[in-house]
């Protein structure tokens, strides 16, 4: 939840706040990987790719200690994302950070308002 907003008082509003920031947040994060992959037609410099790619490094120089390279060419084998550009990644860290909080925030005041509306009661109407 935001800072400046209150906390929601009743555990369905609290439910239903938690579940729309969270399938925001993927939903967000999905469009703006598709977006990356169409603007520049390679996958985004996230966490899970950089983990990805140390993975396959690392498999890559142990197959070929395997297969008996010399040191020399062991160490020319270099992790993809070292090549990256700075300025990809610095962009995709801003964009990813802005846009996955804006829309979670969005959702989470949506999902606030519209279950407070449901789950309060109305009195009933007078009807004299």
């Amino acid at each position: 939840m935001p800072a400046g907003s209150p906390q929601p008082t009743n555990p369905i509003v609290k439910v239903a706040v938690a579940v729309a920031g969270t399938l925001a947040a993927m939903a967000a994060n999905q469009l703006l990987e598709k977006g990356w992959g169409a603007v520049f037609g390679e996958r985004p410099p996230s966490e899970k790719m950089s983990k990805q790619s140390a993975k396959a490094v690392k498999a890559e120089k142990k197959s070929a200690k395997k297969d008996g390279a010399t040191k020399q060419e062991i160490a020319e084998i270099s992790d993809p994302m070292d090549d990256f550009p700075v300025w990809k990644v610095a962009l995709w860290t801003v964009l990813s950070g802005v846009a996955i909080q804006g829309l979670r925030l969005l959702a989470e005041r949506g999902a606030q308002k519209g279950a407070a509306k449901l789950v309060t009661r109305r009195p009933r109407p007078n009807r004299g």
